[in-house]
């Protein structure tokens, strides 16, 4: 499975800090699991924003575990930015955004910066 082969790559790391763990995003349970854990400095996710209909679950999944993140991704359907409109205006984040360019980007490319005030 995917977790038992990040569990394996964390060992083969020598990572003592890391672990791979099952999340489902916005799942009550898995969420309980880690509840007693501090919230992290910073979550980097890339290419999470391809389902919309997963939004709210994410949003709330990145509230419960992070102050500040980096998100990047490929614009695909537009309704990207109802995503970081919802971390806004449930989770008050702040969101900010820019543009990636390379030559081998098939597709608009963005980097998203949010971060909740302290």
């Amino acid at each position: 499975s995917t977790l038992e082969f990040l569990r394996r790559n964390v060992a083969l790391n020598d990572a003592p800090t890391a672990r791979a763990e099952k999340l489902l995003w916005g799942d009550a349970d898995d969420l309980d699991a880690f509840r007693s854990e501090p919230p992290f400095d910073l979550v980097v996710a890339s290419e999470v924003l391809y389902e919309p209909s997963q939004y709210a679950a994410l949003a709330d999944t990145l509230a419960f575990f992070a102050t500040d993140a980096i998100i990047g991704y490929k614009v695909r359907h537009g309704r990207e930015q109802t995503f970081f409109d919802r971390c806004a205006d449930e989770h008050g984040f702040r969101v900010t955004s820019e543009p990636l360019a390379g030559e081998k980007l098939s597709k608009d490319a963005v980097l998203a910066t949010l971060r909740r005030p302290k």
